[in-house]
């Protein structure tokens, strides 16, 4: 059976009344680490179930039935996933009211606490550096702190309202927070009112100092070897 992360696939379509529901399989979790990039997979398979009612072809299959797309999700929904869900009811209702929005879960699954806090909590001590090349063809005079650039096959969602500094002028840098199962990028809104972007640096490096294990590794050419960092901070380390 499909689910949230199929595009262009409606994972179960059945009636209900005068209703034509369009449901989405979400069997995701929502948690600290994986909200923004949960947010954008359930926004683009929302995105293909309403193209496919504004097209028309919803109406061709069930003609008469008002559409309603409804999320069935196998986890709780967190304050962020339902304040996410209601901006998008919202929108379709006041751009065309195409269809109906709704959200629940599997008889089966649970028992649930929708509406938990997924904030991240911040942690000084899990702070790392992350750096980006900047490009800019005079980093002296022509420095803008964009979210850097990702190839189209590489693409990469940055949150709004990132920190960012210009280091050693050629490259911008990023803080990240190790949340255990992946690392999530400080934001503004993040970081607490008592600490600066400067301590916030400062404690991102002395961190990695303390935390990085640095191995020595050879290429597949003889004699040429290099140095590892743990696979995510080589460039931060350097």
């Amino acid at each position: 059976m499909s689910n949230v992360r199929d595009r262009g696939i409606i994972d179960i379509a059945l009636e209900e009344g005068d209703k034509y529901i369009l449901i989405i399989i979400d069997d995701m979790e929502w948690t600290p680490s994986n909200r923004h990039e949960h947010g954008h997979i359930l926004q683009d398979k929302i995105n293909d179930y309403l193209d496919y009612i504004a097209s028309g072809q919803a109406e061709e299959v069930k003609p008469m039935l008002r559409p309603v797309i409804r999320v069935l999700a196998q986890y709780s929904y967190s304050k962020y996933c339902l304040e996410f869900l209601e901006r998008v009811k919202k929108h379709v209702k006041e751009n065309g009211d195409i269809c109906d929005i709704e959200w629940t879960h599997s008889e089966e699954d649970g028992p649930f606490e929708d509406g938990f806090s997924d904030e991240p909590t911040f942690d000084m001590t899990k702070i790392y550096p992350r750096l980006k090349k900047n490009l800019a063809k005079d980093p002296l005079k022509e420095v803008s702190l964009l979210a850097p650039y990702m190839p189209d096959n590489k693409q990469q969602n940055y949150p709004d309202n990132l920190i960012m500094i210009r280091f050693l002028d050629s490259f911008i840098g990023l803080f990240v927070q190790d949340m255990g199962e992946a690392y999530s990028y400080i934001t503004y809104d993040v970081l607490p009112d008592d600490i600066t972007v400067e301590e916030l640096e400062n404690a991102a490096f002395e961190n990695l100092v303390r935390d990085t294990r640095y191995q020595k590794v050879q290429s597949n050419d003889s004699d040429i070897y290099g140095i590892i960092a743990g696979g995510n901070f080589e460039a931060e380390s350097l």
